[in-house]
């Protein structure tokens, strides 16, 4: 299974490469070396996190890359946001752009990004009506 959310994820984030880099591509030429540049390294580096959390060969770097993507999807949101306000993105491409960063994020978030507990370690959990409780993992339950 976390080979193909891999690829799920890799695909969606080589969308989103594609399209800043379509977008960013009629940013004036004052912008060259500012919001364009952070706008197409942060699709980069997301798309290269997700190769690197399948290619790893310990699942503590698998996690580390896999919430490294998560941080670069939560940055890609202010950069975008940065370039509408700016008005260097239309509301229609602003709007298509924001569509690939979510749907790469519901990608990268199936990542594994945390590793799994050991048996017998608690961890809180939502029981469904806004409380919290603790939720005691057994050698059963664990992933």
């Amino acid at each position: 299974m976390i080979a193909s959310v891999s690829l799920e994820a890799w695909r969606a984030t080589h969308q989103l490469v594609l399209a800043v880099f379509d977008a960013t591509s009629r940013f004036p030429i004052e912008e060259r070396f500012g919001l364009r540049t952070q706008l197409r390294g942060a699709a980069v580096s997301l798309a290269a996190h997700v190769a690197r959390a399948s290619s790893h060969r310990t699942q503590r770097h698998d996690h580390a890359s896999a919430r490294r993507g998560w941080a670069v999807v939560a940055q890609l949101g202010v950069l975008l946001q940065q370039a509408r306000q700016r008005r260097l993105l239309d509301q229609a491409v602003w709007h298509a752009l924001e569509d690939h960063r979510r749907a790469a994020a519901r990608h990268v978030w199936r990542l594994p990004w945390r590793p799994p507990l050991p048996a017998g370690r608690t961890v809180p959990r939502a029981d469904g009506q806004g409380r919290w409780a603790l939720d005691v993992r057994t050698p059963a339950t664990t992933p």
